[in-house]
């Protein structure tokens, strides 16, 4: 029996997930957008996945040697304007946790935050 998923799924970054590692992840979901990066004993990472209610679950993927990058899968739910808002720069919206160029996690944003976008059918906004 594989540990695949049976939504769909978009590997973003330089690595994909193991496939033990999907069975933490669960669902379901309408589709998983994943930046991943495995180390030697580590890794690191970061995920969006789409739910059949509209809500969005963001998973960080950085672990160890001691647990795997999806043990605490999810972190956060959100909901979909609130992820539209950490993708897209947002000058009129005071707070704005939209990620900066020189912020650790930049690149890894940018490349999920493009394919989040295109699944969500939305123009994307800098």
């Amino acid at each position: 029996m594989s540990d695949k998923p049976a939504f769909p799924t978009y590997q973003v970054g330089p690595d994909g997930l193991p496939e033990w590692d999907w069975r933490d992840i669960g669902g379901p979901y309408v589709w998983l957008v994943y930046w991943y990066e495995a180390g030697s004993y580590d890794g690191d990472g970061l995920a969006c996945g789409l739910r059949p209610d509209g809500q969005v679950d963001i998973g960080i993927l950085a672990h160890c040697s001691c647990y795997g990058p999806a043990d605490h899968w999810p972190d956060e739910t959100i909901s979909v304007e609130e992820l539209r808002h950490q993708i897209h720069h947002d000058p009129d919206r005071p707070g704005s946790a939209a990620r900066q160029r020189g912020d650790y996690d930049y690149e890894r944003w940018q490349a999920i935050g493009a394919k989040v976008t295109a699944l969500l059918g939305g123009a994307e906004t800098t």
